[in-house]
Order: C-alpha cells, then sequence, then structure tokens
C-alpha cells in the first residue's frame, strides 16, 4: 500500500466520523496511482470487461478498503458447517493467498483450489473457464452428492499450490 492511498484512507475515514460523503478512489488504476488495485494485469482485466459492464463505476470509497484490512478468513473458518470452496489466485497481490489457504484448510468440510494468475485472473480466459467448471462440479457434489468429496484435493497446505483447478 502506498502512503498515498493510506493518506486517502485515513483522510475519508475521519470525514466519514463527522458525517461527510465518501471521497472515491479508482478500484483499479494504474502502477503508482491512488487505487485498491493498481497492477498491470488487473487494467488488462478491467478493460476487458468494461464494455460488457457500462453502468459499472471503477470507484471505491476509500474508507471501505479499512474492513478489508481487518478481513481474516480463517478466524472462524473450523465453525462452518456447510461445504466451502476456496478458489485462490497463485499470484495474487490483492487479497492474502496465505490467509486464503489457511480459511480453506481449517474448515472442515472444504476444498482448495489454487489457479495461475493474479487477483483477476480468474474473470477471463482458460482460468475463468476452469474456475467456473470446479464452482460447478463443487456445487454439484455438494449439493446432491455429499458423500463423494474428490480425492484430489490437498489438505496439506505445503501441496495446496499443486491443485490447480483439477478435479
Amino acid at each position: 500500500m502506498t502512503a498515498a492511498l493510506l493518506a486517502a484512507i485515513v483522510s475519508d475515514y475521519l470525514c466519514g466520523l463527522v458525517g461527510r460523503p465518501p471521497r472515491m478512489i479508482p478500484m483499479v488504476g494504474a502502477p503508482g496511482d491512488v487505487a485498491v488495485f493498481t497492477g498491470a494485469e488487473d487494467n488488462a482485466v478491467l478493460r476487458d470487461l468494461a464494455g460488457d459492464a457500462p453502468r459499472w463505476r471503477n470507484a471505491i470509497a476509500a474508507r471501505s478498503v479499512l474492513s478489508l484490512m481487518r478481513y481474516r478468513p480463517a478466524a472462524n473458518a473450523a465453525r462452518l458447517t456447510m461445504p466451502l470452496l476456496v478458489c485462490v489466485a497463485e499470484n495474487d497481490t490483492a487479497a492474502s493467498v496465505p490467509m486464503a489457504v489457511a480459511a480453506g484448510h481449517r474448515a472442515p468440510l472444504s476444498e482448495v483450489r489454487c489457479y495461475p494468475g493474479g487477483h483477476f485472473a480468474s474473470y477471463v480466459g482458460p482460468v475463468f473457464e476452469q474456475m467456473v467448471a470446479d464452482e460447478t462440479a463443487f456445487l454439484i457434489r455438494s449439493l446432491f452428492d455429499r458423500s463423494s468429496a474428490p480425492a484430489s484435493v490437498s489438505r496439506d497446505p505445503q501441496q495446496s499450490n499443486d491443485q490447480r483447478g483439477t478435479s
């Protein structure tokens, strides 16, 4: 996180305390911009998707990033009683890969799937196609055949990167 992004977050948070409207910052920007995602891949995916979502606004309240920073998915994962599929981008720089994998390994009825690429890799192309296939198979197993968990899904954190979306 850059100093400028942190300053925008803190400033907007303080404005929120006194009832001022949020300061909006871009969700996706170029490297060096004050934005939540600033990777080259992020910008490329945004350009690919922009035509399909003409009403989408590339903006987020800066103060809302604080809740993302406090997010700890593994904290209560062991208490989950439903099937959980955790899809992880191996080169994600926006979400914590170790935290996501830890959450998956702590949840009792979980599967962890790792995919090549960064945070937005699953939005387009072959990673998207593989992830949709894996999600569909997971839903079918979870909703209709709970007795057949796939044997290929690793519960060992050291092996989780070997699970590249294969069933």
